[in-house]
Order: C-alpha cells, then structure tokens, then sequence
C-alpha cells in the first residue's frame, strides 16, 4: 500500500514538473452552450484526461490560475474546495476505476434593467447537484427612459386630432403630453351643378369640402323652361331627301314646328359650254353635267393655255426653219423664257440664213392669228391696241428693253439672264425672261464681241428720237491723226475728209486695229451678220425712203437704188469678215452721200463729235395687215466721236484758302494750250498763327484728361504740349497697389486697370508660399479704406450691380450689404467651381455715372489654384448662404465625423435631439476643438490646414476689427440676448501647441477662448431647435463702429443680424 503511494506522489510530482502544452486557464473559455458538461473537465476541452489531473494539482500547487467555471468543474467530490483528493479522483475516472459523473447545465438569460425594474446578469447551474457555474447578479433599474414618439395626428374636418408627444416605452410615463387638436369643420366650396335641371326633370347639384373631400348634395327644382333645338331645314339634292324647318324641345321632345320630308329630285343634266383658255389659264372643251348637283354625264379635256399654245407655234415656226438651235422659248403658267443659243449660233457654218426670209410675214401672220383683238403691253406700253401695232409704243419697248443691248450682253452673270419683262395680255399678266444659254466658252465670246462693240456704241434713249454714239476705235484715231501736219487741228482738218475716201479708209483697216486683240469673237459674229444678208435686203427692201441730214439742212439719200448688201469675205486675207461687211456696207451707200466730206454734217466741236441724223420711213404694210399706218418714219441720230480735243482746253485751277504758314489763292480759270486766262486766279498771303490757351481737361474714370497748353486756334498747332493725366481708375488702382506693396501684400493681390476695365487678381501662389506669423500689414487696412474712399471718390455717386453704396460722400451700410448678398453668395462654392479662366466675378461698378467693368480673378499656378478649390469645396459641403431675406442666414452642415461622434455617446434607443438639448455649449466647442482636423474636413488635411493658418496668421487685423463691435449677442430661444464675446476678447493662438501644428484646433481653440462665459454655459437645448430638420437656430446680434472710416461712414454703428442654421442630423424626431 504504502509503495502505491509512493507511486502515485511520485506520479503526481512528474505532471506538475511537465511544461503546459495546452493553453493555460487565464486563456480557457468556458462554452455554457453545451448542455451536459464533464466532471473534473478542468481545461474545459470537452474531455476528462491526465491533463485536467495535473490542471488541478498545479491550482493546489499555485502555481496556475482557474476560472469560476473551471473551479466548477475541478471540485470532484462537490466539497467546495480543490484540491489533490480531485486531481486523483479524476485519475481513477482515467482509468476507468471510476465511473465518469456528469453536470446537466441550465443557462438563465440575462434581464435588461430598465428605467424602473432591475435586470439580472447571465448565469448558469447543474439542476441536478445545484452546482453553480456562473452566478447572476442583479442590476439596478437605470432610470432613464426608452422614448417613444407619439406622432402628430392632424386633425379632420369631423375628427379631432392630437399633438405631438413622448412617451417611455417601458413604463409608459408621459414625457410630453399630447394635447387634443378640436377637429377643424367642412370647408365647403361653391355649389357644382352635377345635372342641370330641365323642364320637367329636377337637377341635382353638390359641393365638395376642399379639405377631405366630402361631399353634400341637394336637389335642383325642374324650372319648366323647355330647351329649344331647331332643325335647320334641308334642300333636297338629286340623290338625297330633304326636309322642312323642325322646332323641338330637346328634353321633353314637345315639337312646336314639326319638320316634313321632301323627297330627292333627281338628276337635270345640261350641256356645259366649252371655257376658252386664256393667257395664263387653261380652257376646257364642252362637257355634260348635271346643273343642280353637278354630276358629270361625260368629262370635259383641258385646253392649254393660249401663252401655251403660242410658244408652241413659234417653236414649231423654229424647227420647220432650221432655227430650233439657236432659239427655243418655254412657257410655265405665266413664266415664259426666251433662250437665245449662242452654241447653235457659234457652231453655225452655213453661207446664208434663208430662213429667216419669210421672217416678217410670219410675225405679222402669228400677231394677227394669235393675239386677235387682245391688247398687249410690254413694261407698261400698249404695243397691240384694238388689233393694230402701235409703233411708237414699240419704239419705247425698244428703247426701254434694248438700250445698252451689248453692254448688257457683255455684263450677263452665271445665269445668263439679259433681262426680264412684265409682258400684259389682255388684262392677264405675264413674266418674259431672255436668256442666253450654250457653253461657257462660246458664252464668255460672245461676252467677249459685245464688250468690244459696247466700247465703241452707245444708246441714248433719253430723248424722242433714238441716239447713238459711236467711238472710233483708237486705231482708227491714230491712223488719222497721223496724216495732219504737226500743229493743225484735227478737227479742221477733219472737215475736208471726203467721206468715200474715209468710208474707203475705215474698210482698208486690218480687224485688230478696230476691235483689238479680241479677232476671234469679233470675225465670228461679222460673218454671223454677213450670212443675214437675205433676210437684211428683204428689210432694205422695204425700206421707202432713207436720208442723211447735213449741217445745212439738206437731205441727201443714204442708199443708192435698188440697193442690196452683197459680200465675199474670200477676196479678203483670212477670211476677214470685217472688210467684208465693211465693204458690203459702203457698197450701198450712194454716191451723194460718199461724195460729201466730214465738214458737211453738223459738228458738236467741243467734244469732237459730228451728227449724223438719219432718216427712215419703212413700209411694213406686208406685217399681216396688222400694222397701224403702212409706213414707219423715224430718225436715228448718229453721234460720231472722233477725238477728244476741242479748240480750248479748259483747265480749272480750285480756290484755295490760306493757312498760317502757307499763301492761297482765288479761282482761276485757262487753256492748258494758248495759256488764255477766262478768270485770272489772284494770291492771298498766309495768316499767321493765334496762339491761346487751352484750360486742362480734368481726367474722369474712364478717359484719361489733359493738362493746360497753348495752341493756334487756326491751325492747332501747339507752342506748349499738354501733358496726359490717367483716369480716376488708374489713379485708384495705383494707389491700392502701392499701398499693397508697402505693406507686403503686392505677393496676394494686385489690381489692373484698363480704360473701363480693372481686374483685382489674388494671387494664390503668395498666399500658400507665406510663411510668416502675422500679417501685421493689415493692421491699418481700415483706416486706409476710409480716407482712400474719402480721398479718391471724394462727392462721386458708386454702384455696385446696381445698387448705390457710396452717394454724396457718404457709404450708404444697407446698400453695401446688398452688394456683398450678390457677389459673396456662394463664395466658397464658386471658388471650387472656378474654371481654367481662374474667374470668380464680373461686376458692373458705375462711378459718376461712367460704367465700368470690375473682375475678380484667382491666379497662380494649376497646384496652388487645385489647393484652393479643394478647401473651397471642403467649406461649401458644410457652409452656405441664404440672402433670399433681409438678414443674412448662414447654413453650417456639421461634418459626418463630428455627427458620429456625438451619436457614438447617445445610448441605443435614444433620440439625438432628445440628447443634444443638455449638450453643454462649452463642453460641445471643446469637443469640437479636440477632434482631428482629418475627422472634420476628410482628407483633404492639407490644403485646409494651410487655409487656416493664413486666418490665424491674420489675428492682429481680426482684432483690430473685433475692437470696433460695441455689441454682440447671440438671441435664445426664450429671447434672452447673451453676449457673444468676453470683455476685451481677443483672438490668440499657439500652433505648437497642438500636434503637427494642427491649425484646426489652433483655430478652433481660439475662437472658444474669445467667448463669453454666459454664453458657454447654456445648453444646445436652450436655442430654437427646427426639430424637424435637426436644425437649431442661433440669431446673432451685431453692432460695429465704424467711425474711424475716414469719415466717410453714413452712420458710425452698423447694425446688422446674423442668422447661424446650424444642422445636426437628418433625421427627424
């Protein structure tokens, strides 16, 4: 026996000396989930093994630790106590000596306490030997309530309602009473017919209330008054019955006048005349209709239009006579377009147009077969009345349509378009439009010839007679001017020129020395002109009488008798059309007339031009019987421009006036030849000058001035110069940069000025590489505003967007305030919205009455620039301005960090609102105060923390401004006014005080240092709270003097109300 103990102390000693290889009991964890647990499980591994034995001799040994439930667990025999007797007892239940005993384990929830009742812990024990694993201990009731919200009910029109209150949820005491809300009555609106009453039925009528819609209804009374609808009555057609007038009641159906039916009446057809077509309008042949309802027994056929069917006829008259290829004419409605083709005209190669022999014949027959007896005008003149021509309307036509004829040619632009004419046929009106078409090319020769001809011919309708001038060719000229003897005059010897021989002369020249280099064009259309030769002796033929009219009176014949115009351009060079027409030409001619010399006709001297009238009487008697009289007598009066020298040159020498250093003179009028004087020019000595002086022009705003000088008052010019004094702007603008310079601040901000323009740039760079501890040169920046306005703007009325901050010398406070409303709304968040142009405002600024345009712009480089908008946008997420009232209302989100970390402090359950009324504001600040400047304006630490230590840097100006507010208060919500700052506050700070150099709580700690006590120690709760949008309301009431403005000041205190809405939470409660 005794060796068995040995044994067993030995055994026991070797497990307490074994190092531990599972955890030890300060780290085991007892799982009060299980529900039956081991006894002896020490370790509380779920087993019973020699480890829990040797557990349990180290606990008695003290040299390990056990839990209360390992304790037990640990306590075998239930003694209450653990020790070596346990540690063999679980040994034998090794090995099996003993059976293995077992806990049943009962667990007890814990109770919550609430604001009236305790609560309990958890806990746990065997129901079987009452062994206790884990105690339960009572906790106290708390005391503060679970609050409910009993909601606001609006009252109805029929049921009351109840306000808003609080109650617990767990013991039900009534935090806030809900007070009942009498219920408001029907709101009724107007009475709403819904069935209007009739003569024999009642109505019925009903109004709704506006508020919950209930409706009333009553009943209208039938008034007897019958509703009367009258059937209109209805003709009987071919095909469908009619009736009589009908009078009805529409209600009651009562008929007063009772309609009757009249039967169809069938179909009555006639025969409808055929409608001729007019000039503009299509006819229609005779057709068969019915004359009441208009049914058609057979249909009618369009006939076209008469303008139609003469553009028609005359096409047709063109291709029976080959002419299709140089003239085509379409007729639209009442356009009709004449196209002249000069391709057809330029490719021609044929020796005579025979066809148009019959030319005239044809016209007189298309007149009297077309137009009838229907008058036509063309632009205005009748030129077919009554079935006859009217010549001298015709000759108007010609003058009006066909003057200029080649300039007009030459001048054609890309439409080719030579003029349009308002045509009138028989009342109807008609557009014509000519119009050359073809190639470009053989457009620009024909441009080309009748440019050469319009430099040599000219009409002048002007007058009764037609008139038109020729300019000889300069070759021409020269050739002639080259046969008189050096010193004769031309036109002296002119006179003696017979004209056969000049005639002769004219034909011998080459094409080139009359119509210049241009041959091609020219010869091309000549020979268009010779190969009319048919048709030109068929109109000389009908010519009866033709005469020249010399400077005596005398007529001599034009044409020898029986004269025809014959050509042949082979016994010329070439081909040269121009000798060939030229010679066609004098070969008709009689000798009567070749045997004349120049000097016979009529010569207009000073313009070395001879007249040349020539009379014509033309019989046109074979016109169709058309024409008015059977002959034509006109005269065309020929102005032959030979040169440009008459007997006198005439030159004019111009008046002119003397000058201070330079003489004049009078009029004078000479030849440029003989030196004859018609008005001999006399001289004027020069004036001298006439000094004066000339007082300064002050300078405005915007216009530079001038100083005195003296200048002639003749001549202006100047014995002393003015000097040039900038504008007011200017002035200004210098002074406020040269005061920025001797206070260091030329690095921040500087102001430009550029005639009406001035731009103030702040410059970013300056203020984010500052490093220095107090801007102590803004110490006098008041002052200085005050006598720089006083100074600088002295008696000048100053708007800003339209309102009037500065009027007779005076600043007008409420004015200014209006200002700052428009251009500082917003200020945070335009600068974070600020675009490449780096602008953040154009004002419209107006100083005694000169407008002005001010720009406020941020420069400096892209990472400075992004530094700022950044904290810009960090401020505008938390800070806003309403102006939309009189006061200014400051809305402050406060951050999410600072929300969290108030809400973190609120027990579950609670209202934040509920909480925040018994918030300490001095409490409140400091914890503000002591948050990170990271948990405030999120991780943009940077840039804000830089920002602020430029407003801190700035405590000396802040002070200074601080010391002119003779009163600040801040308004409760019982309307006590508590005073905002302590006696003599001051803002102070020290940045090395804080980590890092946090200037958010530098900031921060000295603004709360300034404040008043009184103020500090109210609550949140004692501020108007907007509980609907967790907002609270803090009125701030300041008055600042501002006497030291230079007095310029309207008054010497300002009174002004801030409104701070400073928002908590989004939730409502």
């Amino acid at each position: 026996m005794k060796l068995k103990r040995l044994i067993v102390v030995c055994f026991c000693i070797a497990l307490l000396m074994i190092p531990l290889i599972v955890s030890n009991a300060a780290e085991t964890v007892f799982d009060p989930s299980k529900e039956f647990c081991l006894i002896g499980d020490a370790n509380l591994d779920g087993s019973v093994n020699s480890e829990d034995a040797r557990l349990i001799l180290r606990y008695v040994a003290r040299f390990s630790d056990l839990t209360e439930e390992q304790k037990a667990l640990a306590d075998v025999d239930g003694n209450g106590t653990v020790n070596a007797f346990d540690a063999r007892q679980v040994l034998r239940f090794v090995a099996k000596l003993d059976p293995q005993p077992k806990h049943h384990v009962v667990h007890q929830e814990a109770v919550a306490a609430t604001c009236v009742s305790s609560g309990l812990t958890e806990g746990s024990y065997c129901d079987i030997c009452g062994k206790v694993f884990l105690k339960q201990e009572t906790i106290p009731a708390h005391g503060l309530h679970t609050i409910a919200v009993d909601e606001y009910v609006a009252p109805t029109c029929t049921e009351p309602g109840r306000s808003k209150g609080y109650h617990c949820l767990v013991c039900n005491t009534v935090i806030d009473a809900q007070v009942e809300i009498p219920a408001r009555g029907h709101k009724f609106g107007d009475w709403q017919v819904v069935n209007a009453a009739t003569c024999v039925a009642d109505g019925l009528e009903k109004r709704t209330c506006s508020v919950c819609e209930f409706s009333e209804t009553r009943a209208i009374p039938a008034h007897g008054l019958h509703t009367v609808e009258i059937i209109e009555a209805k003709e009987p057609t071919c095909t469908e019955d009619g009736h009589t007038l009908g009078v009805y009641c529409s209600v009651c159906k009562k008929a007063f006048i009772k309609s009757e039916k009249i039967y169809a009446l069938g179909h009555l057809y006639e025969v409808v005349p055929a409608v001729p077509a007019t000039w503009t309008k299509t006819g229609l042949t005779e057709y068969t209709q019915c004359s009441r309802c208009g049914d058609k027994k057979s249909y009618p056929e369009i006939t076209p239009t008469k303008l139609c069917t003469t553009v028609n006829a005359a096409n047709l008259w063109a291709q029976d006579n080959n002419l299709d290829s140089f003239i085509e004419v379409i007729a639209v409605d009442d356009q009709f377009t004449v196209n002249i083709n000069v391709d057809g005209i330029w490719s021609y190669s044929g020796e005579d147009f025979s066809s148009f022999d019959g030319l005239m014949t044809f016209v007189g027959e298309f007149i009297k077969t077309n137009f009838g007896t229907d008058d036509v005008k063309i632009n205005g003149h009748s030129v077919y009345v009554n079935g006859k021509l009217s010549t001298p309307a015709i000759k108007k036509v010609l003058f009006d349509v066909g003057a200029g004829f080649f300039l007009k040619i030459a001048n054609l632009n890309d439409s080719g378009v030579y003029g349009v004419y308002d045509v009138e046929i028989a009342g109807e009106e008609i557009t014509l439009t000519v119009k050359f078409v073809g190639s470009d090319e053989n457009l620009n020769k024909v441009k080309q010839f009748a440019q050469v001809i319009a430099d040599h011919i000219y009409a002048d309708t002007s007058g009764h007679d037609l008139v038109i001038g020729i300019d000889l060719p300069d070759a021409l000229r020269n050739y002639i001017l080259s046969k008189v003897d050096e010193g004769q005059n031309p036109l002296e010897v002119m006179h003696y020129i017979n004209i056969n021989s000049g005639l002769n002369l004219m034909a011998g020249l080459d094409v080139s020395e009359v119509f210049g280099s241009n041959v091609s064009a020219v010869n091309k259309a000549l020979k268009f002109f010779c190969d009319l030769s048919g048709f030109a002796n068929k109109v000389v033929g009908k010519i009866e009488k033709a005469t020249v009219t010399l400077a005596n009176g005398t007529e001599v014949n034009l044409f020898k008798n029986n004269a025809e115009f014959n050509y042949d351009h082979t016994l010329y060079e070439d081909g040269d059309y121009y000798n060939a027409f030229m010679n066609g030409i004098v070969d008709m001619l009689s000798d009567e007339l070749k045997n004349c010399k120049v000097g016979d006709f009529a010569c207009d001297c000073e313009y070395g031009t001879y007249v040349v009238p020539v009379n014509i009487t033309v019989n046109i008697a074979n016109l169709g019987d058309v024409a008015a009289v059977n002959t034509v007598e006109e005269t065309i009066i020929f102005r032959i421009h030979f040169i440009d020298n008459g007997l006198h040159t005439v030159e004019i020498i111009e008046a002119k006036e003397p000058t201070c250093t330079e003489d004049g003179h009078t009029l004078g009028v000479y030849c440029s030849v003989c030196k004859k004087a018609f008005i001999k020019s006399e001289k004027i000595y020069a004036l001298g000058h006439l000094y004066e002086v000339v007082p300064a022009v002050p300078a405005t705003w915007t216009k530079t001035g001038l100083t005195e000088y003296t200048q002639c008052s003749r001549c202006g010019d100047k014995k002393s110069y003015p000097e040039i004094t900038p504008t007011k702007l200017c002035t200004t603008v210098n002074a406020a940069n040269l005061w920025a310079q001797d206070n260091n601040l030329d690095s921040f901000i500087e102001v430009i000025a550029v005639d009406d323009q001035f731009t103030v740039n702040i410059n970013v760079d300056g203020i984010w590489s500052y490093s220095g501890e107090d801007f102590s040169s803004f110490d006098g920046l008041m002052t200085f505003v005050g006598e720089f306005i006083k100074t600088n703007f002295g008696t000048d009325d100053v708007k800003i967007n339209g309102h009037s901050v500065y009027v007779n010398g005076k600043l007008s406070t409420p004015a200014i305030k209006k200002v700052l409303f428009d251009v500082g709304a917003g200020f945070f968040l335009k600068i974070a919205n600020l675009n490449d142009s780096g602008v953040y405002g154009v004002y419209d600024v107006e100083i005694a009455g000169e407008e002005i345009t001010l720009t406020v712009k941020f420069v400096g480089s892209d990472e400075n620039l992004n530094k700022v908008k950044q904290f810009a946008q960090v401020i505008a997420d938390h800070i806003y301005a309403d102006t939309s009232g009189h006061d200014l209302v400051i809305g402050i989100d406060l951050p999410d960090a600072l929300r969290n970390y108030i809400l973190s402090k609120v027990d579950e359950g609670q209202n934040p609102l509920e909480v925040m009324h018994y918030i300490n504001i001095n409490s409140g600040l400091n914890l503000m105060a002591g948050l990170d400047v990271s948990e405030v304006f999120g991780s943009n630490v940077s840039a804000v923390n830089k920002a602020l230590k430029f407003f801190c840097d700035l405590s000396g100006f802040a002070n200074k401004v601080v010391g002119k507010i003779e009163k600040a208060t801040v308004t409760l919500a019982n309307g006590t006014e508590v005073n905002l700052f302590k006696n003599n506050a001051e803002f102070n700070y020290d940045h090395t005080l804080y980590e890092d150099g946090d200037y958010y709580n530098a900031f921060m700690n000295g603004i709360v240092d300034m404040l008043s006590d009184e103020l500090k120690n109210c609550k949140v709760g004692d501020f108007a709270c907007d509980c609907e949008y967790g907002t609270y309301v803090v009125p701030v009431n300041i008055t600042v003097n501002i006497a030291n403005l230079g007095d310029v000041a309207a008054v010497n205190t300002v009174e002004e109300t801030i409104i701070f809405r400073i928002h908590f939470i989004d939730i409502e409660y």
